[in-house]
């Protein structure tokens, strides 16, 4: 009696618990993101070059998608990165995003 309501237990936690997993890694993948973004509007607000912005997003999370915008009087940032499973359950993965903007500090 007990081993066949153990038998459908036991993989329901199962699943809990890897959703569970999955839900702080994308966490942890969006706070790195909008970590890159707001590193990398920082170095773009001085005045760095793109190519420097650009690497310093990647090192902070790498295999992002960096996207830099400028305006008149500020940047923004958008880093994003998707999160996918192996083989066919790349479909299934989902998308993390984050932005910074900083406005533009006066050159000398």
């Amino acid at each position: 009696m007990v081993t066949a309501e153990l038998a459908v237990a036991l993989p329901a936690l199962v699943v809990v618990v890897g959703m569970a997993f999955a839900g702080l890694g994308a966490m942890t993948a969006q706070l790195g993101c909008a970590d890159a973004a707001a590193v990398a509007a920082r170095l773009a607000a001085r005045g760095e070059p793109d190519p420097v912005v650009r690497a310093a997003a990647a090192r902070a999370e790498p295999a992002a998608r960096i996207v830099i915008s400028r305006s008149a009087v500020a940047v923004e940032v958008d880093v994003s990165r998707h999160l996918g499973g192996p083989g066919i359950f790349d479909r299934l993965g989902v998308t993390v995003a984050g932005a910074a903007v900083a406005p533009l500090e006066p050159s000398d």
